[in-house]
């Protein structure tokens, strides 16, 4: 997998950044990850960041409509109530941002508030991150 996560007790926030090809299953990756670490805590907020990714062609509405829902609404729904921001590169990022965001609104997982962004700073606003904040990524 091509991505890596910082988990920020003091400001109960997720960074996660992808890079390179991500892989056609790494979100699911990614959040079985996170909730198995035991600096996790149900209700933390998430900052994913894939400014410097290739997101896979097969991302789109029709496939996170379909038989991945479940499996990546089942993981949601453990994040607890809680903010998610994306920030993207661009126009077809955003896109595929919003197709996601899109398919799990009617979802359990509807108590999740999420965002996209280009702007990473809009991002850390919308979190409740302080002014000065600096997402801690290695």
């Amino acid at each position: 997998m091509v991505f890596q996560y910082v988990i920020d007790q003091k400001f109960e926030t997720v960074f996660a950044k992808h890079s390179g090809d991500v892989k056609i299953n790494e979100m699911s990756t990614l959040y079985r990850e996170i909730l198995a670490s035991p600096d996790f805590f149900p209700g933390m907020s998430f900052c994913r960041d894939t400014r410097g990714a290739k997101l896979p062609d097969e991302w789109s509405y029709g496939f996170f409509s379909g038989p991945i829902r479940t499996e990546v609404n089942n993981l949601l729904i453990q994040l607890g109530e809680c903010r998610q921001a994306w920030i993207v590169d661009g126009g077809k990022q955003f896109a595929i941002a919003h197709q996601f965001l899109r398919s799990n609104r009617l979802t359990h997982s509807g108590m999740i508030d999420r965002k996209n962004f280009i702007d990473e700073r809009l991002a850390c606003d919308w979190l409740g991150l302080p002014e000065k904040f600096e997402i801690p990524f290695p």
